[in-house]
Formats: structure tokens, sequence, C-alpha cells
């Protein structure tokens, strides 16, 4: 199972790429599962101190081919995941 993640903004900085295809032997998954996997491949504690708050909850926005998503949705062959930080400003 292939799947396609985008880092937008700082994420892209701090991880040193702006997307990854991530491969994953068995069906089944999760977007949480591919985040978790893109956090050990790329930057490790200092991306994941971008995504994750202290106590566990979700800092950035996520997309699954596109629709807002939460990290339980499900994943399958072929799916586009974007990671988006916080934006500000007005």
């Amino acid at each position: 199972m292939k799947v396609i993640v985008k880092l937008l903004g700082s994420l892209s900085i701090v991880a040193g790429i702006q997307s990854a295809e991530v491969e994953l032997e068995e069906d089944n998954n999760t977007v949480e599962r591919i985040v978790d996997k893109i956090v050990g491949m790329y930057g490790g504690e200092k991306i994941k101190r971008r995504i994750f708050t202290r106590d566990g909850g979700v800092a950035v926005t996520l997309a699954l081919n596109g629709t807002w998503c939460s990290l339980d949705a499900k994943v399958k062959d072929g799916d586009e995941i974007c990671i988006m930080p916080p934006i500000s400003g007005g």
C-alpha cells in the first residue's frame, strides 16, 4: 500500500521534504498511522511537536484526498494526505 503525504509551510522546512511516498505492508491503515510513520522518517521529535499538542491533540489541519479529515480516517492505496500547519495573518 502506497500513500502520498504532502507537508506544507513550516512542516516542510522542519522535515526537509515537501512530499513523500509512504509504503506500508498492511491494509486497514489510518491517517494517524501514516502521520506517525512520517514523524519517524523525517524530523522526529521536532516535527512531532509541530503536529501534535502536548496533551496529544492535533495542532495541524489534515486533509485526505482534498477533504478535511481526522486522525482516525481510513486510508487506502493511492490516497493523498496533506498536513498543514496553522496559518495566521489578516
